[in-house]
């Protein structure tokens, strides 16, 4: 199998579903490293790489998805469950500005009562008052929540997000005609729900 996709890799041919599924769970990981770093010296020959300083806060460890990995979430309820408020949020994106952080990364859980203009008073804020940052804000499970509780469809959510991730545009967000390709198109993770618990998890 791995020598099928080095074939298709050198022939410049996209890889499909079934190829990347077995790269997922099957590859040998040394060998795949091995293709992604001939792939990367054909593309880019020059034997630099480029960093950016970034910080990841959370907001939010209350969540209703039972990911498999999480070791951090909480139910809605739980006594160990917290949720940061917007200005606390915006505390942690300038402490990252005045450490000399050009990306703030911002996760956190799938929190039913947060409401949609929550999420945008961050976007917007983190924009208004930092303007040097980049902010990588939200996966698609995250905007799959805020349309479920704001009663839009994602393509609405995503219209009006256009300043969370570096891809989007709203003409893309909103000719999306799924959640699932407006996530794929728009470069955001796309999350499947499972079952799990979690560890303890930090404190604001």
């Amino acid at each position: 199998m791995l020598a099928e996709i080095r074939a298709k890799v050198e022939a410049g041919k996209r890889l499909d579903r079934t190829d990347g599924r077995w790269l997922l769970t099957e590859a040998p990981l040394l060998d795949l490293g091995s293709l992604a770093q001939d792939l990367r010296f054909r593309m880019h020959p020059e034997k630099q790489v480029s960093f950016v300083i970034d910080s990841n806060p959370n907001y939010t460890n209350v969540c209703i998805t039972d990911c498999q990995f999480c070791a951090f979430y909480r139910k809605p309820g739980d006594p160990e469950a917290w949720t940061l408020t917007v200005e606390q949020v915006l505390e942690k994106v300038e402490s990252a500005a005045k450490g000399g952080a050009t990306t703030v990364l911002l996760q956190g859980g799938h929190n039913p009562t947060l409401p949609l203009d929550y999420y945008m008073s961050i976007v917007r804020e983190t924009r208004r008052r930092f303007p040097r940052v980049t902010p990588h804000f939200f996966t698609a499970s995250e905007i799959m929540t805020m349309a479920d509780v704001s009663g839009l469809s994602m393509p609405e959510v995503l219209t009006e997000l256009p300043e969370a991730g570096p891809r989007c545009s709203r003409s893309a967000c909103a000719s999306a005609s799924s959640p699932r390709r407006a996530a794929l198109g728009l470069g955001w993770t796309y999350t499947a729900r499972r079952t799990g618990r979690a560890s303890s998890p930090p404190p604001p």
